[in-house]
């Protein structure tokens, strides 16, 4: 995930998040960007008002690997059909 899916997931707005750590929602919003960093307690503070893993903020879910396109066959072969 990252820090907006988590706060998105556990129903939160950014002024909401803001207002439970004692910050203003642009910081929230500069943390779910990359602007700035959170500290370690931030950081732990955050994953339990979200329910999540200290990992799950940081570490962001890798993108799907691209559909794998078939190989074509050479001009003047074609597959063989099967009858039954």
């Amino acid at each position: 995930m990252s820090f907006k899916a988590c706060r998105v997931k556990a129903g939160f707005t950014q002024q909401q998040v803001a207002d439970e750590l004692n910050t203003s929602r642009v910081t929230v919003s500069r943390w779910e960007s990359g602007i700035y960093e959170s500290d370690h307690e931030t950081l732990r503070r955050l994953s339990v008002l979200y329910g999540c893993t200290v990992d799950d903020l940081l570490n962001p879910p890798l993108p799907s690997p691209p559909n794998e396109v078939p190989e074509k066959q050479p001009e003047g072969e074609r597959a063989e059909r099967k009858t039954a």
